[in-house]
């Protein structure tokens, strides 16, 4: 499946930690952007 990564979480004013907010969802015809994560021997960035 195609997924898109849309959110990604910041610290609250006032907060030292971070909660972790990263949301995959299925990838739509008008998305200009995707992540792809398959399994492999390696890894590589285009």
């Amino acid at each position: 499946m195609k997924t898109l990564m849309y959110a990604v979480g910041t610290p609250m004013i006032g907060s030292t930690s971070r909660i972790t907010c990263v949301y995959f969802r299925p990838r739509q015809s008008s998305d200009t952007n995707s992540l792809v994560i398959q399994y492999g021997t390696g890894c590589s960035a285009t």
